[in-house]
C-alpha cells in the first residue's frame, strides 16, 4: 500500500513538473503565433524580425566545452531575459553532408521533446534547413527553414520552453502559389508582361550533343552532364547566336542544381574570352529559386529586342531572386528584378495537451 501511494505522487509529482515548465502556453497562444509567423513569411518580412546572435567569446567557449549536451559547433549566443529568467540559446551547426543547424537552450539536457508520432516531418523540416529564432508575444519561437539568399522556405514552428526543451507549435506547408515583390523596374511595360507571365519564351531544342560539347571544351570551368540550345540574335550585334542552356546536377550533400548560358561557334567551341561569353559566364544565372513554374533560364522578346530571364545576381546580396536581363553588345543590363515569395500556411497544429512529458 505504501509502494502504491508513492508512486501516485510520483506520477503527481511529474505531470505537475510538465505543467509548470509549458504552462505559459496554451492553444489559442500557440495558434496566434503560428498565424502572425505565418504572415511575416509570405509577406517577405521574417529576415527583418530574425535575432542575430553574437559571436562567443572566449569565456562562453569554456563555459560550452563543459556542456556534454551541447551538440556540434556552436556558431552564436543570444542571452535575453524572459518572464524574469535569464535565457542562453546558441546557433549550433552539423557538419554533416546535409548540414543543418539548430537553436538551443544551453541550460537544457534534452532540447527537444515533439510527439513521437510525427517524427517524419521533424526530419524533413530540419533537413538541409537551419532553426532561426524570433520572439513573438513575449515567448521564444523557433522556425525551421531558410530565409537567406533570396530564399523564403518555412517546415516547422517550435516554442523553447521554460525548460528549455522545444515544442512543436505547428507544421507549415508550402502551397503552389507565388506573390512577387519588384525592386528593380526600368522598363515599366516589360516588367509588367514579365511579372505577369504575357511572355513567350523561345522554344529550347536538343540539337547539340552534350557528350560532344564536353569534348569539344574540355577546359570549360563550368561544369554540365545536360544541354539544350535556341537561336537568336542575343548581343544584337545583327548576327545570331548559337545559345546553349549547360545544366549540371549535383546529388551530394543536399542536393543542388546548376544553370548556365553560352555562345557556342559552329563548330561546337565555347569562345570564353568573346564579349558576349565573358559576360553570360560570369556568373551562375539558373535555376531561378524557389522553384517555379519557370524555374529555368528562359529567353524571350519584348518589342523585337531579346531578354533573358534567369537568377538575379543581386541573390547573393539581397532577397532577390528572379531578373530579366540583356546582353546587348556583350554588357549586362538588369531591367526588371523581384523577390518571389511563395506562400506558406499551417498544416498541422500540435495541441498543447498531446506534448510528450520529460
Amino acid at each position: 500500500m505504501h509502494f502504491i501511494g508513492t508512486f501516485i505522487i510520483l506520477i503527481v509529482v511529474s505531470l505537475s513538473s510538465t505543467a509548470n515548465a509549458t504552462n505559459s502556453m496554451s492553444n489559442k497562444k500557440a495558434h496566434l503565433i503560428c498565424e502572425n509567423i505565418v504572415n511575416k513569411i509570405n509577406t517577405g518580412k521574417m529576415s527583418e524580425n530574425l535575432i542575430r546572435f553574437s559571436n562567443l567569446e572566449e569565456v562562453d567557449r569554456k563555459i560550452f566545452s563543459e556542456i556534454k549536451s551541447t551538440p556540434n559547433q556552436i556558431n552564436g549566443i543570444y542571452r535575453v531575459s524572459i518572464q524574469g529568467k535569464n535565457r542562453v540559446f546558441a546557433k549550433t551547426s552539423d557538419l554533416g553532408s546535409c548540414g543543418e543547424c539548430s537553436i538551443i537552450d544551453t541550460q537544457s539536457t534534452q532540447t527537444e521533446l515533439y510527439p513521437p508520432d510525427d517524427q517524419e516531418h521533424f526530419r524533413w523540416a530540419h533537413w538541409g534547413n537551419c532553426d532561426h529564432l524570433l520572439l513573438i508575444h513575449g515567448e521564444p519561437i523557433v522556425v525551421s527553414g531558410r530565409f537567406m539568399v533570396g530564399e523564403s522556405v518555412a517546415g516547422l514552428i517550435s516554442w523553447i520552453a521554460p525548460d528549455g526543451a522545444k515544442r512543436a507549435l505547428c507544421h507549415l506547408t508550402r502551397k503552389n502559389h507565388f506573390s512577387y515583390v519588384q525592386r528593380v523596374n526600368l522598363n515599366k511595360g516589360l516588367c509588367t508582361a514579365a511579372i505577369q507571365s504575357n511572355l513567350e519564351y523561345l522554344p529550347w531544342s536538343a540539337k547539340v550533343s552534350t557528350e560532344k560539347l564536353k569534348k569539344r571544351n574540355q577546359k570549360l570551368a563550368v561544369p554540365f552532364d545536360h544541354t539544350v540550345d535556341l537561336l537568336v540574335d542575343l548581343d544584337m550585334d545583327k548576327k545570331i547566336d548559337h545559345i546553349v542552356r549547360l545544366n549540371h546536377s549535383n546529388s551530394a550533400g543536399c542536393g543542388s542544381s546548376e544553370q548556365w548560358l553560352a555562345s557556342i561557334s559552329p563548330n561546337g567551341s565555347i569562345e570564353t574570352n568573346s564579349p558576349l561569353n565573358a559576360a553570360l559566364l560570369a556568373a551562375q544565372r539558373g535555376p531561378i529559386q524557389p522553384t517555379t513554374t519557370r524555374s529555368d533560364i528562359q529567353i524571350f522578346k519584348y518589342q523585337e529586342n531579346p531578354y533573358v530571364v534567369m537568377s538575379s545576381r543581386s541573390t547573393f546580396v539581397k532577397d532577390i531572386n528572379m531578373s530579366v536581363t540583356s546582353f546587348w553588345q556583350g554588357i549586362e543590363q538588369e531591367w526588371c528584378s523581384y523577390t518571389i515569395l511563395p506562400k506558406h500556411a499551417v498544416l498541422k497544429y500540435y495541441p498543447v495537451e498531446t506534448w510528450p512529458a520529460r
